[in-house]
C-alpha cells in the first residue's frame, strides 16, 4: 500500500448480496442514509445484538441505495483504524501494519483488526489523521458511497485475508491495554485432568489439529457441525455429502478423511477447521474456537508443524499461468467427443487436452485467461485449484465491437445450444452465482448492448425454490436485461434435446424485461405532430369559450342592474405544455385570428411574460402579423437611448420613490395633476418613457407586460382586458417576505405610543378611529407579550376577543395613520423632503409603515377566519447597532389585481405548471391534462451518483481541507468528462452546452475548456432559444432547497405550513421510491427526496425538477430529426419526465488519470515523464508506474486515439537530453497543444530529439 498510489477505478457494489456477505462474515450491520454517514434507524441496540437477516432484507427493500454501517466493538469482534489522509497512511505504514482486512475510502483507508477482548473506546485524532472505532462506534462499510461521491471498496477482502491483531504501536498509542485480557467469547473447555484419563469412544468427535486427518463420526459430532454450518445437504453418499444447488461443495464424511472438503466453484479445499474458517470468513484460531464451543473441548494441537499454505493470490496466479499453458498446448476438440455427442452440440472452437478432456478457458472482460474448466467423457467437470471463477466467463461465437445482442447462461453445453438456436454470441458464466456477477461485468463495460439472460429451470417437485431461475431473474433485474426461462425443467440444452432448436428459439424470442416498475412519469401518447394538434385543439376550444363569454357579458351589461340574470363566469384554463412544442406561438396565432374576427369585442388582449426581453419578442411577432402591440413597462424599467444606455422609463425616480414612501399614487404626486384649477406637471413629462407608452397604448390591440405588473394596479389607459394570457410560471412573483425579509419591530406596535394617530381625508386628527385602532392594538399586544417565539397562535388571538372583521378594520385604520404630505408633480427634492418630514417620523423613532402593518392585520384576519395559527406572522429577532430587537416576520402572497383578472378570461400556459401553486391566485382555474410529446431523436444518458452538488464541487471556504481536496479531484474528473463528451458528441466542432450551478461552472472553467463547449448556469436560461441546433447537452445537478425554505414558501402561498411527517426524524426530506422510464418497457428504480405534504412537494418539484425540465428544453428536443439528433447527459439522481436510454453510475464513467491527462491534450507513455508533467495526477514516479500497470479507461483516452473523433491528434517521438535517455512516444491534440516540442521542453527540459510521426512513418 502506497500513500501516493492513485485511486483505482472501482464500481459500487452496495447491493443485497453485499449486505449478506458482510452479515455472513459476522459483522453487526445497520443502514445509513444514501451517500451519508447518518444511521437510518436507531442503532444502539445493535451494539449488543446482531440484526436478523429479515431485518437486513427489510432495510434493503426500504432503501436499496442506503449505505452500509458496520457496528464496531465486541459485537462484531472488530476494531477499525481510520486513516484520514495520505500522510496518515504513510505514517501508519512506517509504524507497521500487518496483513489484515482493509477498505479503501477514496482518500483514506479503514484498517480492520480483531477485537482484543477488552473494552476499546472510540478515539478521534489520537495520532494526526488517525481515529479508532471500537466499542460504541460504527463505520461506513464497503459498497457505500461517500457524500463526495467517493466509494468505500475492499482492498483486502475477508475471503482473501483474515483479521489481524492490533499492532503493538497502536495498542500503546491508545493506552488501553489491560493487565489481563478478558476473552470476548465464552468457550466450553474440558480440563486436561478430566480428559487425560478419559478413553475416547469411537463415536466421540476429535477434530485433530492436522486437518486432513480429522477423525469424527458422521452420526454424531461431524453431522451436527455440518448441519449448523451448511444446512441440509443436497446429496448424500456414504463417502461424502454435497451442498448447494448443484452439489459444488463436497465434504468427506467417511472414516478415512472425515471433514475433508472441496469447493469446485472456487477451487479451494482443506480440512474441517479450514472449512469453518472459509464459510464463516474468520481466521484459523477463531474457527478452532467455534469447534470448541460446540464439542466442549479444544482441538488437539498438531503433533508436527505443518507447512504454510499458499495465499489465495499465489494460488490464483499459479492457476492463471497453468490455464494459459494448458490452452496453448491444447488442440481443437473433435465433434465426436463423447460429451459433445451426449449433449448434441458442435465443438464451437472448444479445445481438448492430451487426456482427451475438453478444456474451456475463463477470461475476464479484457480477454485475460484466469482459469479453465475440464470436462471428461463422462461429463464430470473440474476447475483448476486456486483459479478464480468469479467475474470470469467463456464466449461461444463471434463477439465483435458491432455486436448488439449477447445471451448469457450458466453451462457451456447450454451456451452451445443457445448459439446454435440463435446464431448470436453467448457468454457462459458456469454457475448461477457467477451468472449475476458476469452480467454485472458485461453491463458495466457494454452499456448499450442488449443482454438476454437464459435461465436454468431448476424446478423440482420436492422443493419450492428454483435457484437457476432466481439467479437469472436477479441478474436480469440488476443489469437491465431480458429473461428467458425454459418452459420445462432443465436447461436450454435439455429443452433442445427434448423439443428441438425451434422450441428454444421460441423461449428466447419470448424473453421479457423482469421487475420493471411503473415509471414515475408515463410515456407520452403522442408524437410531436400529434401533441401540437392536441395543443391547437385546447387553445381553439378556450378561444371559443372566451368569445362566447364576451358575447354573454355584453348581453348582461345591456340588461343593466335591474336584471336578476346571473353574470356569466369567465373561463380560466391552465394548460401544461412541453417545452419546444410552440405553445406561445400557437396561442399568439389564435389570438391574432380571434382579434381579426372581432369575436373578443373591443377590449385589448394582455400577454403577461416573465421578463421584458421576452415581451419585446412578442411585440415584434405581433407586429409582423399586422397587429398593433405594445410592451408596457413600469417606471423603473430600462428605456435606453443611444445617448444614455442606462436611461429609465421615469426620468425622476427619486420623485417616484418619495410618493411610494408616502403611500400616495405616483401618477398624481409625481407625474401630472390638476389641483384648484392649476396644472402641476413633472418637467420631464413630455420626454418620459412611461408617459410616452400611455399615448401609444390607446391604439394598441395587444398589451405585453411582465408578470409583476399583474400584482399592481392596472393602468387606466389599458381598460378592462378582453383576454389575459399568462405565459410561463408566475406563482413566485406574488410571494412576499420569502426573498427578502418583511419585518415589523414589536415595539413599533405599542398601543401606548403617543405618535399613534389616525387622520381623515383632510389630514385632520380622527379621535374615534384612533381609539378603535388603539383597542385593536391592545388586544394584539397581549398576544405579543405572551408569545416568545414562533407564529401567533390561534388560541391566543381568539382569547383576546379579536375577530376577523376587527383585523380587517384595523388594516384600514393603519392606512389612516399616514397623512397626505401634499406632494405635487414638479416639486424639487428639498421641498418633497420638507413635506415628508411632517408626516413621516424622523429616523430612530419607533414606527411601522402603514402598508406593512395593514398586511399584518390581513394575515391575522385570514388566520382567524380559517381557525388556524397565524403562520405568516412569526416572532423573530433583528440585530441592529443598538442591539437585538424582537420583530414580526411576515409571509404572504399578493393577489392578482382585479383590474387585470376580474371579469376576464384567463389562459395560463406553462411547461411545468402545478395546479396547487396556481389555485391560490386563480381559484377558479381548470388545469387541463398535460400536452406531452415523444422525442425519438433525443438520446438521454442519466448518470447517477455524480459529484455535482455544491459541496462536492465548491465547498465553503471554512470547510475542511479534505473537502477542498475532494472537490479539486471532482472538478478534475468532471472537466475531463465534459471535454470527452465535447469530442465524442460534438464531432466537426458542433457545440455542446454544459448547464450547472454558477459556482460549479466557474470552478470548472478555471482551466481552459475545449472550444466547442459552451457553459450556462441554471438562472440564465429562461427564454433563451439559441441552442436549438447544438449536438449535445450535459446538465449537472440542480439546487434542492432545504425543507425549511420550502416551508416558508408554502406559508407565504397558503398561510399554512407543510403537514408534519411524524415518521421522519431527519431535518431533510424523507426518501421515496422513484422510477426512471427506460425504452421498451424497462425502468430503473432510485430513491429520491419527496415532501409528504402535497403543496410542499409541488413547490419542491417546481424549484428542482421543473428547472431541470426547462434546462432540457433549451436543446429543443421536440424539433429534432434523424438528421439533427440531440444527445443529453443528465448528471443527476433526480427522476424526470424523460426516457433514459442509458442509466449509468458515475463510478462506471469516472475518468482515470490517463483520461485526465489526455483531456489536457497529451498522452505520455513514459511513467517518469507523466510524474514530471502532471504532478497533480501522479506525485511521483512510483505512483505513475503503478497506475500504468492498470488497464482500462472510461472516456477521453479512447476518444483521443480514435481518429474519427479526434482528427487533430498526432503521434510524437522525443528524447530528452542526457546520457542514458531513450526515445519515448506520446500523442498530442494540436487543438490544445499546437507545439508539442515546446510543451515537452517546458516540462522536461531541453530535448535531444523530437518529431511528429506521419502516416508514412507508421506504415513503414
Amino acid at each position: 500500500m502506497n500513500a501516493a498510489e492513485p485511486e483505482p477505478l472501482i464500481t459500487p457494489t452496495s447491493d443485497y448480496p453485499t449486505w449478506l456477505a458482510l452479515y455472513d462474515v459476522g459483522f453487526s450491520l445497520i443502514p445509513l442514509k444514501p451517500r451519508d454517514k447518518t444511521p437510518l434507524t436507531g442503532w444502539r441496540a445493535y451494539q449488543k445484538r446482531r440484526a436478523a437477516r429479515s431485518d437486513i432484507e427489510a432495510w434493503f427493500k426500504a432503501a436499496p441505495n442506503a449505505n452500509i454501517g458496520i457496528v464496531t466493538g465486541a459485537i462484531s469482534g472488530l476494531v477499525v483504524l481510520d486513516l484520514d489522509s495520505a500522510d496518515a497512511i504513510t505514517e501508519a505504514e512506517r509504524l507497521g501494519l500487518p496483513d489484515t482486512i482493509m477498505v479503501r475510502t477514496g482518500k483514506g483507508r479503514h484498517i480492520y483488526f480483531r477485537h482484543p477482548g477488552y473494552k476499546t473506546t472510540n478515539r478521534a485524532g489520537f495520532l494526526p489523521g488517525m481515529d479508532i472505532r471500537g466499542d460504541g462506534g460504527y463505520i461506513v462499510g464497503p459498497g457505500s458511497i461517500h457524500p463526495s461521491g467517493a466509494l468505500y471498496a475492499w482492498e483486502n477482502p475477508p475471503g482473501q485475508i483474515t483479521l489481524a491483531e492490533m499492532p503493538e504501536w497502536l495498542v500503546k498509542a491508545l493506552g488501553t491495554e489491560p493487565a489481563a485480557k478478558v476473552a470476548p467469547h465464552k468457550v466450553r473447555q474440558k480440563s486436561r485432568a478430566s480428559s487425560a484419563g478419559h478413553k475416547q469412544n469411537k463415536t466421540d468427535f476429535d477434530p485433530s489439529g492436522i486437518e486432513p486427518t480429522t477423525a469424527c463420526n458422521v452420526d454424531d459430532g461431524l453431522a451436527r457441525i455440518l448441519d449448523e454450518l451448511l444446512g441440509k445437504p443436497t446429496d448424500k453418499t456414504a463417502r461424502e455429502w454435497r451442498y448447494r444447488s448443484k452439489g459444488s461443495l463436497s465434504v468427506r464424511v467417511d472414516s478415512i478423511k472425515p471433514g475433508q472438503w472441496y469447493d469446485h466453484e472456487a477451487g479451494r479445499g482443506g480440512g474441517l477447521v479450514a472449512l469453518i474458517a472459509y464459510i464463516l470468513s474468520c481466521d484459523h484460531a477463531s474457527a478452532r474456537d467455534w469447534v470448541a464451543e460446540r464439542i466442549g473441548a479444544w482441538p488437539k494441537a498438531a503433533p508436527t508443524q505443518t507447512a504454510v499454505e499458499p495465499s489465495q493470490e499465489e494460488l490464483a496466479l499459479k492457476a492463471r499461468l497453468e490455464a494459459q499453458r494448458i490452452l496453448a498446448e491444447a488442440k481443437p476438440a473433435p465433434a465426436n467427443h463423447p460429451y459433445l455427442i451426449a449433449k448434441g452440440v458442435q465443438p464451437h472452437g472448444i479445445l481438448i487436452d492430451a487426456a482427451a478432456r475438453l478444456v474451456i478457458g475463463l477470461r475476464d472482460i479484457d480477454g485475460t485467461i484466469h482459469t479453465l474448466q475440464r470436462i471428461d467423457a463422462q461429463g464430470k467437470k473440474r476447475f483448476l485449484t486456486g483459479g478464480i471463477k468469479a467475474d470470469h466467463f467463456a464466449v461461444i461465437g463471434e463477439w465483435t465491437p458491432d455486436t448488439s445482442h449477447l445471451l448469457v447462461c450458466e453451462g457451456w453445453a447450454t451456451g452451445a445450444s443457445i448459439h446454435e438456436a440463435t446464431g448470436d454470441p453467448v457468454v457462459v458464466a458456469f454457475d448461477a452465482g457467477n451468472l449475476i456477477r458476469v452480467a454485472r461485468v458485461l453491463r458495466r463495460r457494454h452499456r448499450n448492448i442488449e443482454l438476454t439472460i437464459v435461465a436454468d429451470n431448476d424446478a423440482k417437485a420436492d422443493r419450492a425454490d428454483n435457484p437457476g431461475v432466481e439467479a437469472a431473474t436477479q441478474a436480469a433485474q440488476d443489469n437491465d436485461a431480458r429473461l428467458a426461462v425454459p418452459d420445462c425443467a432443465g436447461d436450454a440444452n435439455d429443452l433442445v434435446q427434448a423439443k428441438g432448436l425451434d422450441a428454444l428459439r421460441d423461449v428466447i424470442s419470448a424473453a421479457v424485461w423482469v421487475g420493471a416498475k411503473e415509471p414515475t412519469y408515463p410515456e407520452p401518447e403522442h408524437d410531436v405532430a400529434g401533441a401540437r394538434a392536441q395543443l391547437a385543439e385546447h387553445i381553439a376550444a378556450f378561444m371559443a369559450e372566451a368569445s362566447a363569454y364576451q358575447k354573454a357579458l355584453q348581453i348582461r351589461l345591456q340588461e343593466g342592474k335591474t336584471s336578476d340574470a346571473p353574470w356569466p363566469i369567465p373561463p380560466i384554463l391552465g394548460l401544461p405544455v412541453d417545452v419546444g412544442l410552440g405553445k406561445t406561438s400557437q396561442v399568439r396565432d389564435q389570438v391574432i385570428a380571434t382579434l381579426r374576427s372581432g369575436c373578443l369585442g373591443k377590449g385589448r388582449v394582455v400577454f403577461a411574460v416573465p421578463r421584458h426581453d421576452l415581451g419585446e419578442e412578442q411585440v415584434e411577432a405581433f407586429k409582423a402579423a399586422g397587429i398593433n402591440a405594445l410592451l408596457w413597462k413600469g417606471r423603473s424599467a430600462p428605456d435606453p437611448t443611444p445617448e444614455d444606455p442606462d436611461q429609465r422609463m421615469c426620468r425622476d425616480l427619486a420623485a417616484q420613490a418619495d410618493a411610494l414612501i408616502a403611500e400616495q399614487a405616483v401618477e398624481q404626486t409625481a407625474c401630472a395633476v390638476s389641483r384648484d384649477g392649476k396644472d402641476y406637471k413633472c418637467p420631464h413629462f413630455e420626454v418620459c418613457g412611461y408617459q410616452r407608452q400611455k399615448r401609444r397604448a390607446a391604439y394598441a390591440q395587444v398589451i405585453i407586460c411582465a408578470h409583476d405588473s399583474l400584482f399592481h394596479a392596472m393602468p387606466q389607459i389599458i381598460g378592462r382586458p378582453a383576454l389575459l394570457v399568462i405565459d410561463e410560471g408566475f406563482w413566485q412573483a406574488g410571494l412576499r417576505g420569502t426573498d427578502s425579509p418583511v419585518q415589523i419591530t414589536i415595539d413599533s406596535l405599542d398601543p401606548s405610543e403617543k405618535e399613534l394617530r389616525c387622520y381623515d381625508g383632510k389630514g385632520q386628527y380622527d379621535y374615534p378611529e384612533t381609539q378603535f385602532l388603539i383597542t385593536y392594538r391592545l388586544k394584539l399586544w397581549e398576544v405579543l407579550q405572551s408569545t416568545k417565539s414562533g407564529p401567533l397562535r390561534y388560541a391566543d388571538l381568539k382569547a383576546t376577543g379579536l375577530t376577523p372583521q376587527n383585523c380587517r378594520d384595523a388594516a384600514s385604520l393603519e392606512r389612516m395613520r399616514l397623512r397626505n404630505p401634499g406632494l405635487l408633480p414638479g416639486m424639487g427634492p428639498k421641498e418633497r423632503a420638507r413635506k415628508l418630514s411632517k408626516v413621516i417620523p424622523a429616523e430612530g423613532v419607533c414606527w411601522t409603515p402603514p402598508g406593512r402593518a395593514a398586511a399584518m392585520w390581513r394575515i391575522l384576519a385570514d388566520a382567524l377566519d380559517e381557525r388556524r395559527d397565524a403562520w405568516g406572522v412569526e416572532i423573530g429577532r433583528m440585530h441592529t447597532e443598538e442591539g437585538t430587537v424582537r420583530t414580526l416576520d411576515l409571509y404572504w402572497h399578493a393577489s392578482l389585481r382585479k383590474g387585470w383578472v376580474a371579469a376576464t378570461p384567463v389562459l395560463h400556459i406553462d411547461a411545468t405548471m402545478r395546479g396547487e401553486l396556481v389555485q391560490p391566485y386563480l381559484p377558479g382555474i381548470t388545469v387541463a391534462p398535460p400536452v406531452r410529446a415523444q422525442t425519438p431523436h433525443v438520446r438521454i444518458r442519466q448518470v447517477l451518483n455524480a459529484p455535482v452538488s455544491a459541496k462536492a464541487l465548491t465547498p465553503m471556504p471554512q470547510a475542511k481541507e479534505r473537502e477542498h481536496t475532494t472537490a479539486a479531484n471532482n472538478q478534475r474528473a468532471l472537466r475531463t468528462y465534459l471535454t470527452s463528451r465535447a469530442a465524442e458528441v460534438g464531432t466537426d466542432g458542433q457545440t455542446i452546452l454544459a448547464i450547472g450551478q454558477m459556482r460549479a461552472l466557474e470552478a470548472l472553467s478555471t482551466e481552459a475548456l475545449t472550444a466547442n463547449l459552451e457553459t450556462a448556469h441554471f438562472n440564465a436560461l429562461s427564454g433563451l432559444d439559441r441552442w436549438g441546433r447544438i449536438a449535445g447537452m450535459v446538465i449537472m445537478g440542480r439546487t434542492l432547497p432545504a425543507p425549511a425554505v420550502i416551508a416558508k414558501l408554502q406559508i407565504a402561498l397558503t398561510g399554512r405550513p407543510p403537514k408534519e411527517d411524524n415518521d421522519n426524524q431527519s431535518w431533510w426530506y424523507p426518501l421515496t421510491e422513484r422510477v426512471i422510464r427506460r425504452p421498451q418497457g424497462r425502468s430503473r428504480m432510485v430513491m429520491g427526496e419527496h415532501h409528504p405534504d402535497p403543496i410542499a412537494e409541488a413547490i419542491r418539484w417546481s424549484i428542482c425538477e421543473a428547472e431541470l425540465v426547462q434546462a432540457l428544453g433549451r436543446g429543443r428536443g421536440v424539433n429534432r430529426t434523424a438528421e439533427s439528433p440531440l444527445q443529453v447527459d443528465l448528471l443527476t439522481d433526480i427522476v424526470l419526465p424523460i426516457t433514459a436510454d442509458e442509466v449509468i453510475d458515475w463510478a462506471d464513467l469516472v475518468p482515470s488519470r490517463t483520461d485526465m491527462m489526455a483531456a489536457r491534450g497529451v498522452v505520455l507513455d513514459n511513467a517518469a515523464d507523466r510524474a514530471k508533467c502532471f504532478p497533480d495526477l501522479w506525485p511521483n514516479y512510483e505512483a505513475a508506474r503503478k497506475d500504468g500497470q492498470r488497464t482500462g479507461t472510461n472516456c477521453y483516452y479512447r476518444i483521443f486515439y480514435n481518429s474519427e473523433m479526434s482528427r487533430s491528434s498526432v503521434a510524437v517521438t522525443y528524447r530528452p537530453e542526457g546520457s542514458g535517455q531513450k526515445m519515448r512516444s506520446a500523442m498530442f491534440n494540436l487543438d490544445l497543444i499546437p507545439d508539442p516540442a515546446a510543451w515537452l521542453a517546458g516540462w522536461l527540459g531541453p530535448l535531444a530529439d523530437c518529431e511528429v510521426v506521419t502516416d508514412a512513418d507508421l506504415a513503414a
